[in-house]
């Protein structure tokens, strides 16, 4: 049983997120124990917001993604974001919900 519920917590830590970085090269997803992959503003090639508007998807050229789930905080500020970087690219209604402004 013990062996089972730390095999269960490894799963979880490795597929769950910690965080999202957004920074002046781009996004980096940051895992707490697998790896974090990262896309620059300019490979960015789909913003997808989900059907349920649960999940913010973002795909790069290369086949990099990064997803901002639920259980990541702050989801107006970051399509905020995504909407200031990447805004000539993104259609005119972006993201389609209230967004907060940083202050």
């Amino acid at each position: 049983m013990g062996i089972a519920t730390g095999l269960f917590a490894l799963v979880l830590f490795t597929m769950i997120p910690a965080t999202i970085v957004v920074g002046d090269q781009g996004l980096v997803q940051q895992y707490w124990l697998a790896r974090s992959p990262s896309l620059g503003w300019k490979e960015i090639v789909e913003i997808d917001t989900g059907k349920l508007g649960q999940t913010v998807t973002i795909k790069s050229s290369g086949g990099t993604k990064i997803t901002h789930s639920f259980q990541l905080a702050d989801r107006p500020r970051f399509l905020d974001e995504l909407k200031r970087r990447c805004g000539e690219e993104l259609p005119e209604d972006f993201p389609r919900e209230p967004v907060s402004r940083p202050q």
